[in-house]
């Protein structure tokens, strides 16, 4: 469990940037008109939607008390 919001944070993007990464990495070995912008954009994209979900979930989890 993250010690803060902005740690949740960090977490996400992480989180983000290796499994969408990795993901457009092998999009780009396998479909052949895969452009590189079109993987960075989703990967930044991906990089946003996992942070803001994370935070989200740990402000969730603290307000509710899930966890101590």
């Amino acid at each position: 469990m993250p010690s803060s919001w902005d740690n949740a944070l960090v977490y996400g993007l992480l989180v983000g940037l290796v499994v969408f990464g990795v993901a457009n990495l092998a999009s780009i070995a396998i479909i052949e008109d895969y452009s590189i912008l079109t993987a960075i954009v989703d990967t930044m994209f991906a990089m946003i939607m996992c942070g803001i979900v994370s935070v989200c979930v740990y402000h969730i989890s603290k307000t509710s008390g899930w966890y101590s």
